[in-house]
């Protein structure tokens, strides 16, 4: 296969001034590749294949037939001159390139279906090929290198690129550049959306092609549902992917992507696992992502390869929107003669959401947005960047802190240090408008193509109603949101939930006002109410819950499908030093809903729990983990019933009454210490006197099983962490004895009369 070829197909050129040497290359090319494509299946002459458009896999030379005149109407490449196809007749076009460009669409298809034929005639026209102003560089691998390319070869208005390699063999990226995932995800016809065959495809799910797969040292493999299309190649170039050039440009900069950089990361990406996630992104996918750790450094924390896969997919998206709304306007501008509308917009203008726990988590959002989606060559290049920096950086009073409170924060896990470093408010909202030339923050909502808010602030926005009839419903500008990035679920379930809760049942409503769009250009799935099965959903945690399987399930129905990673457990039994007893008490009595299941387990602590709690309170150093505030409520009135010695941490204990509890505690002036997850997501206190830990549910965090045993003091005999769990408890229970114990002590037929279960 020459490299002229490769360069020809690939759109790797230089164009000459001479456009009538290029159409020609083209047309000979083209017309010797299909004259012998024909010859050798159908035996049809040359004058019957002036109609053929672009060949599709499985179509016959009759069905190409019929598809080419509406093909060449919709183009307005190719128009024909004569009657009933006479001798005469000719091939006239409309602009000099055009031809070029039509050849050239022919070539691609042809190459992709028929690569022996396409190289014979490669080899054929070797001379024709050099004598044009063609420039091929080959490096060192035979790829073909770009001079001087039209930058437009990155946008997603291109022609189709297939690629042939050395060997005369299809490309594997060449299926990521004939994909246009934008219009394939946002054009498909509101008539062809199936509901019912969304929800039952999200049953169904199966394992992602092997290149996809780079999880696998971490015991997680990827999860592709049933009307899922994940790519089937993973690809080191932007260029494969369709990204604008402005985008990938910019992209390229920022990450200084260079020849000496390119051993230590994967192409255009930082790593393999980047460029797959980024893959699943752009293909519009919804996305659960349940391996986002908590940094346990700042700069890990500043370097983060999964945000910045999703943000450059955001930009892309911004971008490709805002560039078809303008061929659009400048078609019906330029029209002679009036045309359909075009279907290119929402109702309000902001198309991205990105819910964030608190605000230096924004703050880190936006600033890196800022730097993927624009240089900053002026002051003004950013409005309002000052403004943002004082109200979503560290206020000044927090910026001191006395040696003490230094000392008490160097104490603490490093993940939580870099977790609350910086503002920890969790109340904002942000609007962003992205034009070509600058960024604006603090737009009105309604002006915005992004919002960053906290669901707290969201929430309570759409709360407020709307102050009379002349104001705009709140919920309004979440009526045309097409994708929501949810950074941090998992810091979101330490908050309140029913936020999160809200915020989905409200998304992509139908607005109660018209907000000055033009509704011929209103796509339909909108007015229909279907705009949800349109909405991308990009979910990042570190771990699964319950809650969060429950938002993908009933509010994640995007007709593109789903990606999810399957995450086998190793349990963290391993991470705690002390010599300790693990008992674990499953609640035998049958429940059949999660409802019944907090009636039982309450029920279960009074009878069997409590007793050994208070059969060895006499020593001292009882401490009850009660993760649910709701639970501690009533834990906690049950033990002022029966006259407990006992002290309570929560969230909402203040300083004071935190110290003098564990102050308490630690010197055995009470035995119980009831003791929430919040309390300890937010604290992380270092408690101290404990003998034994009784775990009325298990946290969510399985870092904090092995933090608190850790905290046992060795000087204590025989102490035991006791835990109770039911059915519902599978995901937090596999974080901490791993997912074939957990499915084992789960099931009826393991052999455990009493269902209890001991490690040590």
């Amino acid at each position: 296969m020459t490299s002229a070829l490769n360069t020809l197909l690939s759109g790797k050129r230089k164009r000459t001034h001479n456009k009538t040497t290029d159409d020609d290359l083209y047309q000979r090319i083209g017309v010797d590749i299909i004259q012998q494509l024909l010859d050798k299946n159908t035996k049809t002459s040359w004058k019957k294949l002036r109609r053929l458009g672009v060949l599709k896999a499985g179509q016959t030379v009759e069905e190409l037939k019929e598809s080419f005149a509406s093909y060449v109407k919709e183009e307005n490449w190719i128009q024909e001159q004569g009657e009933d196809g006479g001798e005469d007749e000719d091939i006239v076009v409309d602009d000099g390139g055009s031809r070029a460009k039509a050849y050239e669409s022919l070539l691609v298809s042809l190459a992709s279906e028929h690569k022996d034929l396409a190289v014979a005639v490669a080899e054929e026209h070797k001379d024709l090929l050099k004598e044009t102003d063609l420039e091929i560089d080959d490096d060192d691998h035979g790829h073909v290198t770009q001079r001087d390319g039209d930058e437009s070869a990155h946008d997603t208005d291109d022609d189709d690129v297939v690629v042939l390699n050395d060997d005369g063999e299809l490309d594997d990226h060449s299926s990521l550049r004939d994909e246009d995932f934008f219009g394939n995800h946002l054009d498909m016809s509101v008539e062809s959306l199936e509901p019912e065959s969304v929800q039952q495809n999200r049953k169904e799910f199966s394992l992602a092609p092997e290149s996809s797969q780079c999880w696998s040292k971490v015991g997680a493999s990827l999860e592709v549902s049933k009307d899922g299309a994940c790519p089937n190649t993973v690809s080191q170039s932007l260029d494969d992917y369709r990204i604008r050039s402005r985008v990938a440009s910019r992209w390229k900069q920022v990450h200084k992507v260079e020849e000496s950089h390119k051993k230590k990361r994967f192409g255009d990406f930082e790593s393999r696992k980047q460029a797959v996630l980024f893959g699943i992104m752009n293909s519009y996918m919804d996305v659960w992502y349940p391996l986002y750790k908590y940094p346990l450094k700042k700069e890990q924390d500043e370097k983060d390869i999964v945000t910045d896969a999703a943000l450059l997919h955001i930009l892309n998206h911004i971008v490709n929107s805002s560039e078809r709304i303008k061929k659009n306007n400048e078609k019906v501008k330029n029209a002679e003669e009036p045309q359909a509308a075009f279907q290119d917009q929402g109702f309000v203008r902001p198309k991205v959401l990105i819910l964030a726990p608190f605000r230096h988590h924004a703050k880190k959002i936006v600033d890196r947005l800022i730097s993927l989606g624009i240089q900053e060559t002026r002051t003004d290049t950013v409005k309002n960047r000052s403004r943002f920096d004082e109200e979503f950086g560290v206020p000044e009073e927090e910026q001191i802190m006395t040696e003490r409170e230094k000392i008490a924060l160097s104490l603490k896990p490093k993940q939580h240090q870099v977790l609350f470093d910086g503002n920890c408010d969790d109340h904002f909202r942000l609007g962003i408008k992205m034009t070509r030339g600058s960024i604006r923050l603090f737009t009105d909502f309604y002006d915005s193509d992004i919002l960053v808010a906290s669901p707290l602030a969201l929430a309570t926005k759409l709360e407020e109603g709307s102050k009379s009839k002349d104001e705009p419903d709140p919920s309004d500008f979440l009526s045309s949101i097409e994708i929501v990035l949810t950074v941090r679920v998992d810091v979101l379930l330490m908050q309140n939930w029913q936020h999160v809760i809200r915020i989905f049942d409200t998304l992509n409503s139908i607005p109660k006002q018209q907000h000055d769009t033009d509704i011929m250009r209103i796509r339909d799935w909108y007015i229909d109410g279907k705009a949800k099965y349109y909405r991308q959903n990009i979910i990042l945690g570190s771990f699964q819950s319950p809650e969060i399987k429950s938002l993908m399930s009933n509010y994640c129905m995007n007709h593109s499908g789903m990606a999810r990673w399957k995450h086998v457990q190793k349990g963290i039994f391993q991470s705690i030093i002390p010599q300790l007893r693990h008992v674990f008490h499953r609640i035998q009595k049958p429940v059949a809903t999660p409802a019944d299941e907090v009636d039982a387990r309450f029920d279960y602590f009074k009878s069997e729990m409590w007793p050994l709690i208070r059969e060895a309170s006499h020593l001292g150093g009882q401490l009850l983990y009660v993760p649910s505030y709701f639970d501690f409520v009533k834990v906690r009135n049950y033990l002022r019933q029966e006259a407990a010695s006992f002290v309570t941490l929560s969230e909402y204990s203040d300083t004071k009454d935190m110290a003098r509890a564990r102050s308490y505690f630690a010197d055995a002036r009470r035995r119980v210490l009831v003791y929430t997850e919040r309390a300890q997501f937010y604290n992380r206190h270092r408690i101290r006197g404990i003998r034994d830990i009784y775990f009325y549910q298990l946290p969510d965090h399985p870092q904090f099983y092995a933090e608190l045993g850790n905290f046992i003091e060795e000087s204590s005999q025989g102490s035991t962490m006791n835990v109770v769990f039911s059915k519902f408890d599978l995901l937090r229970l596999e974080r901490i004895v791993g997912s074939a114990r957990a499915k084992k002590m789960l099931s009826r037929s393991s052999g455990i009369k009493d269902g209890t279960f001991i490690f040590c």
